[in-house]
């Protein structure tokens, strides 16, 4: 049994593209928080746009530690149903751009998630392909990609983690509580670290993305190169 995680690299274009895309994020997470605030979204439960402080992790305590921009990576509208959108705001709702304060944040945010669209499309391809042998054609070839490629309700989450005392990460789970991902695959970059003058600093040794394994429940720090993405199993695949 694995962590279920795959890592992939010599991807084109992705190390530009990743660093466009965290460059934006720090610089839309330390805009004036009034500018920021005109792009999060009350009715869609903060799920497009940005979010900050609005998630609640354990015992119901607000996560200060982290600011999200969501975007759906497939479509800026992916519906014209005016009924969906009211009755499932958080699904359907439309794409929220900084456009005249930080446009780059868009562009940048597209062209990352674009090459992950892509590896995700392929690697199902892969799940389905080794699913069918396993099976012995029980699954039928093509069934999850082509269900994904259906698909119009995906979400794209650019992070920027703010600094806070050493007292707030005396847990492993501190940041980010334990949790697993509800989706089919979560596709996940190496982050920058910076210090507080938003200069580029080596990974501290404690931080990153960590993963309990399913069976001994160890506790496993995964290092991700920076030419590297990482496709992580979700509950759905699983």
């Amino acid at each position: 049994t694995g962590l279920g995680l795959i890592a992939i690299k010599d991807l084109p274009d992705f190390q530009e593209e990743r660093e466009a895309a965290l460059r934006a994020i720090y610089k839309f997470a330390t805009l004036p928080e009034a500018v920021r605030e005109r792009y999060s979204h009350e009715k869609s439960n903060f799920s497009l746009g940005w979010s900050h402080g609005k998630e609640r992790m354990r015992n119901g305590i607000p996560d200060i530690a982290k600011g999200s921009y969501y975007s759906n990576p497939v479509s800026d509208v992916c519906t014209d149903d005016e009924v969906l959108k009211a009755k499932f705001p958080e699904i359907y709702s439309d794409n929220i751009w900084p456009r005249d304060v930080l446009p780059e944040l868009e562009t940048s945010c597209k062209a990352m998630t674009q090459i992950q669209l892509d590896v995700g499309y392929k690697m199902c391809t892969l799940f389905d392909a080794y699913l069918t042998a396993v099976t012995a054609g029980k699954h039928e070839a093509g069934t999850i990609t082509a269900m994904l490629k259906r698909g119009m309700t995906y979400k794209a989450r650019l992070l920027h983690y703010y600094p806070l005392p050493p007292e707030a990460n005396l847990r492993d789970d501190a940041l980010c509580g334990w949790h697993l991902d509800h989706g089919a695959i979560t596709i996940l970059l190496c982050p920058r670290y910076l210090d507080t003058e938003g200069n580029e600093i080596p990974a501290p040794p404690d931080c990153g993305l960590h993963i309990k394994h399913p069976v001994t429940g160890e506790v496993v720090k995964v290092v991700v190169p920076p030419d590297h993405l990482v496709v992580q199993l979700g509950e759905s695949l699983q």
